[in-house]
C-alpha cells in the first residue's frame, strides 16, 4: 500500500509565521499613519559641536646651573595665550621652562597637562622670548 503525500504539506509550515509577520507590519503601518495624521510625529533636534579654550595656567623656570645675576622671569599674559620669558643671564646659561596647559572648553582634550621647554639663550646676556599656544583661538 502506497502512502500519498498531500500537495500542500510544504506550505502548511509557512501559514502561522506569515500571518504573524503580516499582522506586525500592518499594526506598525497603522501606528505611523495615526501619528502622521495626528501631527505627533515631529522630531525636534538640537546639535552643537562644543568648543575648546586652551590657556596657560602655570609656569616656572628651573635653572640647571645656579648663577649670580637676577635670572629669567616667566609671565603669563592676561588672556593666558602666551608666556613671556625675559631677563638677564650669564653666558652659557641653561634652564628649563615648565608650563601647564588647561582648558575651559566643554570638549574633552588630551593636551592638558604639564610640558617643558629647554632654554638656551646663546651669547647674549639679555634674553627675551615668547611662548604661544599653537592651537589657540
Amino acid at each position: 500500500m502506497a502512502v500519498k503525500k498531500n500537495k500542500n504539506t510544504k506550505y502548511k509550515c509557512l501559514g502561522k509565521p506569515l500571518l504573524i509577520i503580516s499582522s506586525i507590519i500592518t499594526l506598525n503601518f497603522l501606528g505611523v499613519s495615526y501619528a502622521v495624521w495626528n501631527k505627533d510625529m515631529v522630531m525636534e533636534v538640537s546639535v552643537s559641536t562644543g568648543y575648546i579654550d586652551p590657556y596657560f595656567s602655570n609656569c616656572r623656570i628651573v635653572d640647571k646651573v645656579p648663577q649670580n645675576v637676577e635670572g629669567l622671569t616667566a609671565i603669563i599674559s592676561p588672556d593666558g595665550q602666551s608666556i613671556k620669558v625675559s631677563g638677564k643671564v650669564e653666558r652659557g646659561y641653561e634652564g628649563i621652562l615648565y608650563y601647564t596647559i588647561s582648558d575651559k572648553g566643554n570638549v574633552p582634550t588630551d593636551y592638558c597637562g604639564e610640558y617643558s621647554m629647554e632654554i638656551i639663550p646663546g651669547d647674549n646676556d639679555i634674553y627675551e622670548f615668547t611662548v604661544k599656544l599653537p592651537f589657540s583661538r
